[in-house]
């Protein structure tokens, strides 16, 4: 099962079931471990694009697109 719901900019969620869903970015396969958790990010073998694990809910994942790391210069 597949669903994906456009919340305007970075803020859509995707709710893959299986082991894989479509990339929001490219439409490449997303490919998302069993043993996945809340927090681990998943990257797109196509895009490169990263998607964090926001819940999972009954063999249901939900992802975020993650939030870019800034650097920290030392300011």
């Amino acid at each position: 099962m597949y669903s994906h719901t456009e919340k305007g900019g970075d803020n859509w969620e995707n709710m893959a079931s299986a082991n894989a869903t479509k990339c929001p970015e490219c439409g490449g396969v997303l490919k998302i471990q069993e043993d996945v958790v809340v927090g681990e990010i998943v990257s797109c073998s196509d895009c490169g694009s990263d998607y964090e694990v926001a819940s999972i809910e009954s063999g249901s994942v939900s992802l975020k697109v993650a939030e870019a790391v800034k650097e920290d210069w030392g300011e």
